[in-house]
This record gives structure tokens, sequence and C-alpha cells, in this order.
């Protein structure tokens, strides 16, 4: 059997996933981070589990020379002592109504094994539909219609995303590769 990468200490009944990520570069107005944020607080969702400490060893660096603290995990002490241990935030929270929030940090190395992490949870909380938001910055009078971009993981899914107005993206066929964390998550999906 394989080993587990994500531990619950509850499944409720569950339909849908909404995730989003801190630190990555597609959080322009801090859409990634803070829409699921501002969602576990109002609806005050419970936390029911997170990714694995094996995640938070082997997909993370330590520190990278000129960010200070950037990437260091949490931690606490008290009188010196250790509160608890080193700590990344991929954390599934329970909002009700069969909605399911993830808010986690990009990985840094190994995407397959916090990509398998990240499809665990949601197959063993029996999830049918993800979505993932993100956002970039940019300049934009407050008048000018916004977009949506769309990528997802599987053929037929497109009729049904027609129906929403979203614009499908063509990213990386003009030249930029580097995917956002949910562009790279959908294409291991896919293949």
């Amino acid at each position: 059997m394989a080993e587990s990468l994500v531990t619950f200490e509850s499944k409720p009944e569950a339909r849908y996933l909404l995730a989003g990520w801190r630190r990555q570069w597609s959080n322009g107005g801090r859409i990634s981070s803070g829409l699921p944020r501002y969602l576990i607080e109002k609806l005050e969702a419970q936390k029911i589990g997170e990714m694995d400490r094996t995640v938070s060893e082997l997909c993370y660096p330590f520190q990278v020379a000129g960010t200070h603290d950037t990437y260091r995990p949490k931690t606490s002490y008290l009188d010196g002592l250790p509160a608890g241990p080193l700590q990344r935030e991929n954390a599934f929270y329970d909002a009700g109504n069969g909605l399911i929030i993830f808010l986690g940090e990009e990985p840094s190395h190994q995407i397959e094994l916090y990509a398998r992490a990240f499809f665990q949870g949601i197959s063993d909380l029996g999830i049918s539909q993800t979505v993932a938001v993100e956002g970039v910055n940019g300049s934009a009078p407050p008048d000018l219609e916004r977009r949506i971009n769309c990528v997802y993981s599987k053929a037929e899914m497109k009729e049904t995303l027609e129906r929403y107005g979203v614009q499908f993206s063509s990213y990386g066929s003009e030249g930029r590769r580097g995917p956002t964390i949910a562009m790279a998550l959908v294409t291991l999906a896919h293949y």
C-alpha cells in the first residue's frame, strides 16, 4: 500500500474543493492566499486535516540566500523549548455545505510528491470538483472588465466550463513556460 501523505481528523461529506496557495508568484492582490483565508474566517471553517511531515521535509528549502526567513517553516518556543514541530501550512478546512477549502504553500521541490499528497486529500474526501484561485498583479482601471482564465484536466469538462464565461488559457504557447502551481497540478492530473 502506498504511503499516506495526508492525515485527516475527520472526513465530512464533501463535493467541492477551493484551493489557494501562499508564497507563489500568481498571488496578485493576494487572491490566491487571501480569498481562501477570508472564507475560512468568514465561514468559521474548521481545520480537518493536513499534508504530512514528509511533504514539509521534502518539498521546501529551509533557506534561500537573501530571503531572510521567507521560506523557513513556522515554529515557536516556550521557555526555550520547542512548542511544536516545524510546520508548513498545507491544510484542509471544512466550510460546511459540502465545501472544503485548501490553503497551502507552493512547493519549491518535488512537485510530483506534493501533487500526490494534494490528490490523495481530494480522493480521501470524495471531492468531485476542484477549483483553484490565482491572480496576477497589474495596473488596470477600475472599470476594465476582468478576465477569468481557465485550465482544466479532462476534455469533457470544457462544455460545462464554457457556461461560466471563462477564457481558456493558451499559456505557454507563446514562449512562457513556467506554470503556476494550479496549472502544474492540472497538468499532472491530466497526464
